[in-house]
């Protein structure tokens, strides 16, 4: 059993016997303790199943979680693994309030969008990056930084790369009508969305057999 001690408090994991002591102390020292204590790799997969339960994750976020997950995968850009489990972090603490100021201020968005466009054909890394914009479209404060950049061409470039893979389709889509949800954004994403309608109502017609991504769909295209 692999466990991770976070603040005193231990969760048990189908691991191995190693462990990863993680509190506010040494949080920042999270890339390098984490490779001598068992890998990045495998501390960003359990903080991924973490995360998943509210508790857990008001903890991470409050001890300096989202802050090392990002150093993370800076530091292992090129692991697309890593990158996939990080969106998955970051698409959970993003979900909770109380974590909103915090993927804000250290900028979640920009390590996303860099892990999608260093791994374009990797599937997963698009999948879990797509579900990660998604949630922090839905902060007032995320989705101006969303209005910049690049964010709309990798979001379409994902699309692209894996038009067949359906919950790629679907989490692109739902980014893209919760970009719709205020005026700000709608402004800047719907003469995007305009520019790429051919190709986003082929992907429609593609999955008309998916009934959550033609829900996302037709708060693009209601009619």
């Amino acid at each position: 059993m692999w466990s991770i001690a976070l603040c005193g408090q231990t969760w048990g994991l189908p691991r191995n016997n190693r462990s990863i002591e993680w509190n506010s102390r040494h949080y920042r020292d999270y890339g390098t303790f984490s490779v001598r204590c068992c890998s990045t790799k495998g501390a960003c997969e359990a903080l991924l199943n973490l995360s998943i339960d509210k508790a857990n994750n008001a903890t991470i976020g409050k001890e300096g979680g989202i802050s090392a997950i990002l150093e993370s995968m800076e530091y292992h850009c090129k692991d697309a693994n890593l990158q996939s489990s990080g969106c998955g972090v970051l698409w959970n603490l993003s979900m909770l309030p109380d974590n909103f100021r915090l993927v804000v201020q250290e900028r979640a968005d920009l390590a996303v969008i860099g892990g999608m466009k260093l791994h374009e054909q990797v599937c997963a890394v698009q999948k879990k990056g797509c579900l990660a914009l998604s949630s922090l479209a839905a902060i007032d404060e995320c989705r101006a930084f969303l209005c910049e950049g690049e964010t709309m061409q990798v979001v379409i470039t994902a699309m692209q790369c894996h038009d067949k893979d359906a919950q790629v389709q679907k989490y692109a889509f739902k980014f893209l009508g919760t970009m719709l949800t205020s005026s700000d954004s709608k402004k800047v994403y719907k003469s995007a969305i305009a520019k790429h309608e051919s190709a986003l109502r082929q992907a429609m017609k593609l999955h008309s057999d998916n009934a959550d991504l033609q829900k996302y769909c037709c708060k693009i295209f209601p009619s």
